[in-house]
């Protein structure tokens, strides 16, 4: 009987990267059955152009412009949102969002493997070190493999919208994959390699920005590529000087865009940070050095207790001694990345890993005014630090007299180490429940690990009394947030309102509650069924609401609120019946404040309009309108086509038709709001047939 033939040696490394594709697999898979969360909500769960009932080019091209602007923006992903939902059968199954994103994980696994097998064997190339191909390769499966087990990504993977940064980062590292085997082409003589280097950036970079804008960051980590593993001497002149002009083109290109988008946004960045942000454009600048430390470390000791979907409870750089920390990482930071600069064209693969990390983080770590901190931000700059991991392992282990032995021990271990802490956060991501939990104990002072739980008590029926408090809680956590009291007086509201409708019992004890309030009022340590004592809460909430709207600023979460009172007042709930004034009164402060964004009012404004009309205010409604569409800048028609819909809902056909023409004459800017005007008016003519409005 013959003796089966051996495997060849080199598949082995492949194997083993097949086996990690499946380790990630696994590792992920519960978390499928997890929530929707946060940003979920607005960027498809709420976008009716995401529903996509059947499979053409037009539902197609709704998905893609979702966003309501005459650019596509992230629209690849939005398609990928409305693909899920029409092969789902048309629910918003979080299995299949969450598989998908899985899969991307997968994908993006597989270009990290791909790509850092080629620096590798360039890098040792070039430092003319003979090593067997075999450890190249196993270099670039433990690359891989840190880079996917790794707990830091889980955010991009379970938590839905992030498919946003995982799809901008698969085309990135598609272009860098192109980019990388071009340049080695022309290192080589070959003029066809500037064609697959033109074509890794131009198309990355495009398909990039149609998932998430940073992927314009690929020109410069592509050029961190060149000056890292492709020294020039050896090139002829014409060759030297014909790569020259690429990267004068497609870099020096790229950074002139980039200053001129920085100029040209500057204004709005600034109010940006002034109309919505706690903290200024300086501060962030100050901070960031300190949060690029936090990445670092989480990455290299990963911790249960310190990762979490928000970092809102960061402690912010007022200056540069405050914290101590601040100047302690400026310093750190600067210095390391000035002598990795110097070091970057010796070949070094630290000062690659430095270089490319801090390129990969200059976007949302810099002037922007994005919120401090988030873990998907280092989704793709994590892969030089993975890189630098297996480039250690190896340099360790090869000078030792069982370096295979050595190498297998170390990497096994923290790959053990990592997916444990990765298949404990999975499991804690597969439970709405537990995250909840999970994150409100971990980050005790972050207003939105609070709200999470808040809002998971409300929705399984918890006491008002509990609910109550748990907004109460953020309410002193964040003393610019406005959402939570307005929360809290919901629910006191609908205990009156119980109460005057005998649905409730009062207490037995009218006196003890009123002088249970503390200082500030609405801090109530306990509601109590007594009138006069939800009477008192009451009027110190409104109070405190009223205060909060005229010195706050105006945060999404506000505005996403006084959404979802409308939605309240139209299921005619308990939360809201009776609070007409109240809110009326609310709308018109947060009108009333001169540092508020454009789009803040325009949305504060489609409020009122909406209160008006509820209550039968045509004409007010419609004056509302017309100031919210004269604020406007960019071409839109919404607000005119409110004023449509209003008019056919007061059954004034002939007035609803002239606006309706005045409106198709219009430039209807985005390809949503042309799709609006076809549907207004097909609504239209139902009406003219004496059919329902839908």
């Amino acid at each position: 009987m013959l003796a089966p033939h051996p495997l060849p040696q080199r598949w082995a490394p492949r194997i083993a990267f097949g086996l990690v594709l499946a380790a990630g697999l696994l590792l992920y898979l519960p978390g499928i059955n997890g929530p929707f969360l946060f940003d979920d909500q607005h960027n498809f769960l709420r976008n009716s152009y995401v529903y996509m009932t059947q499979l053409d080019l037009d539902s197609a091209l709704d998905a893609v412009f979702s966003a309501g602007s005459q650019f596509p923006g992230r629209g690849m992903s939005r398609l990928s949102f409305a693909l899920n939902y029409y092969y789902s059968g048309g629910v918003f199954d979080p299995r299949v969002f969450k598989f998908t994103n899985i899969v991307i994980h997968l994908l993006n696994a597989v270009l990290v493997f791909a790509l850092a097998q080629g620096l590798f064997a360039q890098h040792h190339d070039r430092q003319q070190r003979v090593v067997a191909r075999a450890w190249i390769t196993w270099m670039a499966v433990l690359s891989a493999a840190i880079w996917l087990l790794h707990p830091m990504q889980l955010t991009s993977v379970l938590y839905a919208v992030q498919r946003m940064t995982s799809l901008s980062a698969l085309f990135v590292l598609l272009g860098l994959v192109s980019y990388f085997y071009g340049r080695r082409k022309v290192q080589w003589g070959e003029n066809a390699g500037f064609v697959l280097m033109a074509l890794g950036i131009g198309a990355g970079s495009i398909l990039g920005l149609l998932n998430k804008e940073n992927a314009v960051l690929l020109p410069f980590l592509a050029f961190v590529v060149h000056l890292a593993f492709f020294p020039t001497v050896a090139l002829t002149p014409v060759m030297r000087r014909r790569l020259a002009i690429f990267h004068l083109v497609f870099v020096g290109g790229a950074a002139i865009l980039a200053i001129g988008a920085m100029l040209w946004t500057w204004s709005s960045m600034m109010s940006g940070f002034e109309l919505r942000r706690d903290f200024t454009m300086g501060e962030r600048l100050l901070t960031q050095p300190r949060v690029l430390l936090v990445y670092l470390s989480l990455f290299l000791l990963p911790s249960l207790r310190r990762m979490s979907l928000h970092h809102d409870d960061l402690i912010v750089s007022s200056g540069l001694l405050t914290p101590i920390s601040t100047l302690v990482a400026i310093v750190l930071v600067v210095s390391v990345l000035g002598f990795a600069l110097y070091r970057l064209r010796s070949g070094a693969i630290w000062a690659f890993a430095v270089v490319f990390f801090i390129v990969a983080h200059a976007m949302e770590s810099s002037y922007l005014p994005l919120e401090m901190m988030h873990e998907h931000r280092n989704y793709l700059p994590s892969f030089a630090l993975a890189v630098l991991f297996a480039e250690l392992v190896a340099r360790f282990s090869l000078p030792t007299s069982r370096p295979v032995v050595l190498a297998a021990v170390v990497a096994g271990a923290v790959l053990f180490g990592v997916g444990v802490v990765t298949w404990a956060r999975v499991g804690i991501w597969s439970n709405e429940a537990w995250l909840m939990r999970y994150m409100a104990e971990q980050h005790p002072n972050s207003y939105r690990a609070l709200a999470l739980t808040a809002r998971a008590k409300a929705a399984t029926g918890s006491p008002i009394s509990e609910v109550f408090g748990a907004y109460a809680e953020i309410a002193r956590t964040a003393p610019t947030t406005i959402f939570p009291l307005m929360r809290m007086r919901r629910a006191v509201n609908a205990m009156q309102f119980q109460l005057k409708e005998g649905l409730l019992t009062a207490s037995s004890s009218s006196s003890a509650p009123l002088s249970a309030l503390q200082s500030d009022g609405w801090d109530a340590p306990k509601l109590y069924l007594d009138v006069a004592h939800l009477d008192k809460v009451a009027a110190a909430l409104d109070a405190e609401i009223r205060r909060r709207l005229v010195v706050s600023p105006m945060h999404n979460e506000t505005l996403a609120e006084f959404g979802e009172i409308r939605r309240c007042f139209a299921a005619k709930l308990d939360l809201c019946l009776g609070l007409d004034e109240e809110v009326q009164a609310w709308l018109q402060l947060a009108l009333a404040q001169s540092k508020m964004q454009v789009d803040s009012r325009l949305s504060i404004l489609d409020e009122i309009a909406w209160a008006q009309e509820r209550i039968g205010d045509f004409s007010k409604a419609h004056a509302t309108l017309r100031k919210a569409a004269a604020l406007q800048s960019s071409p839109s028609i919404r607000y005119q086509l409110r004023r449509v819909v209003m008019l056919l809902r007061q059954r004034q056909i002939e007035d609803a038709d002239r606006l309706l023409r005045e409106v198709e004459g219009m430039d209807a800017g985005a390809r949503v709001n042309r799709r609006d005007v076809q549907r207004i008016r097909l609504h239209l003519e139902q009406v003219r047939k004496g059919e329902q409005l839908p």
